[in-house]
């Protein structure tokens, strides 16, 4: 099994890199491709870039290592295009963690 780590966006599209196998030096080979993100991420005041691309973007997060396959989302932006992509990792047996169920724990005081 190839070990992975990428983003999808909203639109349903697979960033990925060869020779990166992180995310956030996914996140920062993307702000060196595309200037206008990498602006909007500094103007966010986010100091992650990763929380800016979870949270202001809505991408996904995934980690397809031998024995760890993840994603990281937030069901409050997810995309007609993006609930194909859990249907397959829930089918591949990801595990997973949304993060508006998250924040809304934290905001009822139960995390």
């Amino acid at each position: 099994m190839k070990e992975e780590t990428y983003f999808v966006t909203s639109s349903g599209d697979k960033i990925s890199c060869e020779d990166v196998n992180s995310h956030i030096g996914l996140a920062n080979v993307l702000f060196e491709k595309d200037e206008k993100l990498k602006k909007e991420f500094e103007k966010s005041g986010k100091e992650s870039p990763l929380e800016f691309l979870l949270e202001d973007k809505g991408y996904m997060t995934v980690s397809n290592m031998e024995y760890y396959k993840h994603v990281i989302y937030d069901s409050d932006l997810v995309t007609d295009e993006q609930r194909r992509w859990l249907l397959y990792f829930n089918e591949e047996g990801y595990s997973s963690k949304d993060l508006a169920i998250e924040k809304r724990e934290l905001e009822r005081g139960e995390k």
